[in-house]
């Protein structure tokens, strides 16, 4: 469990801050939160039973767990909501040190796609609205029994694929900053009616 712990904890606080808050009450933090989903349910950090993993290369491993430590100490100040603008920085700065070390892995290909996906902010909400939809199904299909039994709050989601929004996703998108929330299916649903 000492190998595991920091990471554990940074899922079970990750989980519960996303089932509890709204992406327009995340500003200025969405782009962090984002980064924290990225490394720990992204497929290059999945190892093959479905957890985290960290790299075989030590220094890249050493990195990634001063990520997972500081990612959870972040966490804990946004819980607290005492996160400061020296905070923001750092984490910043060391997500740029975990995308050095994907380069120096032979990974460059996964650094420029985060990259991309982050650089759009609209992408960014799109993504964690994403995951929050997929939590809230995987939470739908567990029993409460299950939930009793673990001793931190289940990790819900292991792989995640992270990507831009697709044409029709983005019209939805779009429709719904403007009209509200609602079904999409009704966003696309002209009803005309007679005049009588």
């Amino acid at each position: 469990m000492e190998k595991s712990g920091f990471e554990a904890r940074l899922h079970s606080l990750l989980v519960d801050y996303l089932s509890s808050t709204n992406t327009r009450t995340m500003t200025p933090v969405k782009k962090h939160i984002l980064q924290i989903l990225i490394f720990l349910y992204g497929k290059e950090n999945i190892g093959h039973f479905g957890g985290f993993s960290y790299s075989k290369n030590t220094e890249v491993a050493d990195q990634q767990r001063k990520y997972i430590l500081f990612a959870f100490l972040f966490m804990e100040a946004l819980k607290k909501n005492t996160v400061t603008e020296t905070d923001l920085t750092t984490h910043q700065r060391m997500w740029g040190q975990h995308l050095l070390s994907l380069v120096n892995n032979g990974m460059e290909k996964a650094a420029e796609r985060y990259e991309r996906i982050l650089h759009d902010s609209e992408e960014t909400i799109f993504n964690i609205k994403r995951f929050q939809r997929n939590l809230r199904k995987v939470r739908g299909t567990g029993t409460e029994s299950q939930i009793k039994s673990d001793h931190v709050t289940p990790k819900a989601v292991t792989l995640f694929s992270f990507r831009k929004p697709r044409i029709h996703e983005r019209i939805t998108m779009a429709l719904r900053n403007v009209f509200g929330s609602g079904e999409p299916e009704d966003f696309f649903m002209l009803k005309f009616q007679d005049g009588q």
